[in-house]
Formats: C-alpha cells, sequence, structure tokens
C-alpha cells in the first residue's frame, strides 16, 4: 500500500469535511437528532483515522507490518459501516449495523493494537553512540 499514513489521512479529511456538513445541517434546520452520529463522525473518522495515519507516519515501521493493510481496511469497513448504524440506530430503524460496525471497529482497533506491540518487540535498536 506504499504510503498508506497518507490513506488514513484523506479517509480523515473526507470524514471531517461529512461531519462538518452534518453539523452545519443540524444547525441550519434546529435539528439535533443525528448529534450522536455526528460526534461519532468526527470521532471515528476525523480524529481516530486521523490519528492512526500520524502515528504511523512517526513509526514507518507500522506502515511496513504485514497487519498495514488488513487493519486500514478493517478500520475504514468498521467507520463506513458503524456511522450509517448509528444513524440507524438514532432513528429507530435497526441496531445491527450499528453493533456490527462497532465490531468491526474494534477488530480494526486491535490490529492496530498488534501491530504496536509487533513495534515495541521488533523496533528498531538505537545506535551504538560510543566514540570510536
Amino acid at each position: 500500500m506504499g504510503r498508506i499514513d497518507r490513506y488514513y489521512i484523506v479517509a480523515a479529511a473526507t470524514y471531517l469535511v461529512i461531519g462538518l456538513c452534518l453539523g452545519i445541517g443540524m444547525g441550519i434546520t434546529e435539528n439535533f437528532q443525528l448529534v450522536a452520529v455526528h460526534a461519532h463522525i468526527n470521532l471515528v473518522g476525523w480524529a481516530s483515522l486521523g490519528l492512526y495515519g500520524l502515528t504511523i507516519r512517526a513509526f514507518p515501521e507500522l506502515g511496513a507490518s504485514k497487519l498495514a493493510p488488513w487493519q486500514f481496511g478493517v478500520a475504514n469497513l468498521g467507520a463506513i459501516t458503524f456511522l450509517p448504524g448509528i444513524a440507524l440506530a438514532v432513528t429507530q430503524t435497526t441496531q445491527v449495523l450499528a453493533i456490527v460496525g462497532s465490531l468491526i471497529w474494534l477488530l480494526g482497533a486491535l490490529l492496530f493494537l498488534a501491530m504496536c506491540i509487533g513495534l515495541a518487540r521488533n523496533g528498531r535498536q538505537p545506535r551504538d553512540r560510543t566514540p570510536r
């Protein structure tokens, strides 16, 4: 996937714009029924995906992990199922999509945790700075 950090940043920025549009729309119509959706779009989409991207930028070894493309896919699948799922739950249509999406999102977080544990275990060794 090359520069997976950049894909995370683009995804996060997309969710930022979606969250802002939803928030502005709620303000204009003075209908705040979807405020939980707005908050989760900003938290899951903008903040979490953005932090994944910035963390991978700071630690490129994470992006080189064999789990990285899987984690990216699972996290994004979780976001695009969980967020509409919250809207459906709030409007009392169904909770199923929110439950499934949240579990997929959790799996993405667990994959990221596994990547971080791998980084801690196999990270670069500090250079020997002893004068020669």
